[in-house]
């Protein structure tokens, strides 16, 4: 089978890299190499099943454990849930290794042309925004900007997201080392917004910029066509980020459904839908609680107890964290 890939970033080059063992694989990216931008965080026990499922050993990767998930609604309430299975991972290092052992043939600096759609017997779009599969014309994109910052000391020594308001989404902390982590915010208006948000709240702890980036996030979840003919998605072409922005271990589950259904896309279709239908309650929940639509906003998150206990191993009582978020006063 000739297969063509569109995007060589997390989801793309993991699917590479499995795929090209046994298929003529040709990848497409835009980048002048595989790139990775902005989310570092996973669940560690599937990040450590997911190195070696490669050959690589998930230790040289894993930068920090949190051991809690810290919730600041600007400052009017705080949340902490304990969490036991969850760290942050050198995103990038990860990406090169598995590039450096991919046997796929790579195009870099150049989109994948559509007009040789007919040219493969699959093309697999990896874009992140449906460049292949077809973008909606309602779909919502947060503009993520991100500095890698060494402190004194960590303001918090666990995954850390303020929420601000519905436009300008959340800022977060994602600590990398006992001095250094990763800053970041994400808005809908523009730039200078979530750039503004991460400079206010740097402002406040002696620091030292190391790094910045940037990037558009499509951040929604639609059901829309996965599959189109000969075209198929895996990660968040297929909506596989949460409403936090969480989606490293959601986009690597459709990659490894897609290799185990290669030949049964409508297999594929219906197992990702499944699997991950999950991500539909989180953001029905975050949009619902966004709109102060507190009972609706309870119904998902109840749907989502059992989910967060198991992927995170997290320890809370979910219906006093409803309440407790839902009706703090």
């Amino acid at each position: 089978m000739k297969v063509a890939v569109a995007g060589a970033g997390w989801s793309g080059l993991l699917l590479t890299c499995k795929l090209s063992e046994y298929e003529d694989v040709e990848v497409y990216e835009p980048n002048r190499k595989p790139k990775a931008v902005c989310a570092c965080g996973i669940p560690t026990s599937f990040f450590s099943e997911l190195a070696r499922d490669y050959g690589l050993k998930p230790e040289n990767y894993i930068l920090w454990k949190p051991n809690s998930l810290i919730i600041d609604f600007n400052g009017k309430m705080t949340v902490t849930v304990k969490v036991g299975d969850l760290c942050t991972f050198d995103k990038q290092a990860f990406m090169d290794d598995l590039y450096s052992i991919c046997g796929a043939k790579f195009h870099f600096r150049k989109h994948f042309p559509l007009s040789k759609i007919s040219d493969y017997d699959l093309v697999v779009d990896a874009t992140g925004i449906r460049a292949i599969l077809g973008k909606n014309s309602d779909d919502r994109y947060y503009i993520t900007y991100q500095e890698k910052v060494r402190f004194n000391e960590l303001p918090y020594d666990g995954l850390y997201f303020q929420f601000i308001n519905p436009e300008e989404k959340y800022l977060w902390l994602f600590p990398l080392s006992e001095n250094e982590a990763y800053v970041g915010a994400a808005s809908t208006i523009k730039v200078n917004n979530a750039v503004e948000r991460v400079r206010h709240f740097l402002k406040k702890f002696h620091h030292t910029t190391l790094q910045r980036q940037a990037k558009l996030l499509r951040c929604d979840y639609k059901n829309l066509p996965i599959v189109k003919g000969k075209i198929v998605g895996v990660g968040n072409s297929i909506d596989t980020i949460t409403s936090l922005g969480e989606g490293n271990q959601p986009s690597a589950q459709t990659v490894k459904i897609l290799l185990e259904n290669l030949y049964d896309l409508n297999q594929y279709k219906r197992q990702v839908r499944k699997e991950l239908s999950w991500i539909k309650h989180d953001h029905a929940a975050y949009n619902a609680w966004a709109k102060n639509q507190k009972i609706r906003a309870f119904y998902h998150m109840l749907k989502l107890r059992k989910i967060y206990r198991e992927r995170f191993k997290a320890s809370f009582d979910m219906f006093m964290l409803c309440r407790k978020i839902l009706c703090p006063q």
